[in-house]
């Protein structure tokens, strides 16, 4: 069950795809996944991608994608350019996404695709307001959760091309991951929002969204 499903309104929401094949590359050392996930939601993709470079996003690494437009840091480089760019509820972890992606694009290969796996907030304003405060607490990194529509946007705006598109849910259990100076507080707000319906036992449902980008 889905508590969040009759706030997100009518989509296409199918079952999660095989991430490999949705991503269309082959798995490997030419494949980076770059992972701001709250755990444990990078699990799936870390197995999906076997032998893929893995780094994790956040404002304290050297490098990585830039989270403000005049943030000198870049992705790491080899040799020809990444053939498949993963990227992992990156885009609500930066300021300037629009730039990140369009960074995101300078190291990838002549015909390299970036992978957008992204966590998205309902469309309706109070539903996508208490989403937001909730993903605060579990996690500071974030700085808000857009719409599938905004990272759609997003998307057109850095200069990207759709190929491929998929919207599923997924379980989450809200206090699998906790700040122990938020853990409180974030228990607390659980138990208000399990009487409005939008966590049940604990467990609410993400809804992540997957687009598959080429550059123009």
């Amino acid at each position: 069950m889905n508590p969040l499903k009759s706030l997100f309104g009518r989509a296409e929401v199918t079952p999660r795809p095989d991430l490999a094949e949705f991503a269309g590359g082959t798995p490997g050392p030419r494949m980076l996944l770059v992972d701001a996930a709250t755990p444990p939601a990078a699990e799936a993709a870390i197995v999906a991608f076997p032998g893929a470079v893995l780094q994790s996003h956040g404002p304290d690494a050297r490098e990585g994608l830039p989270i403000l437009e005049d943030d000198g840091r870049r992705l790491p480089a080899t040799p020809g350019g990444w053939d498949r760019i993963v990227l992992l509820d990156v885009v609500d972890g930066v300021v300037h996404p629009a730039f990140a992606l369009t960074a995101a694009a300078e190291a990838l290969a002549p015909d390299g695709r970036l992978v957008l796996l992204q966590q998205v907030a309902p469309d309706d304003i109070d539903a996508r307001g208490a989403w937001n405060a909730l993903q605060r607490l579990r996690d500071p990194r974030h700085t808000w959760t857009p719409t599938r529509r905004q990272v759609r946007a997003l998307a057109s705006d850095a200069g990207f091309v759709r190929e491929n598109e998929a919207l599923w849910d997924e379980d989450a259990r809200m206090t699998d991951s906790v700040r122990p100076e938020t853990e409180a507080l974030l228990r607390t707000y659980v138990v208000a929002l399990e009487s409005s319906g939008l966590i049940t036992d604990g467990v609410t449902s993400v809804r992540r969204l997957g687009l598959v980008l080429r550059p123009r």
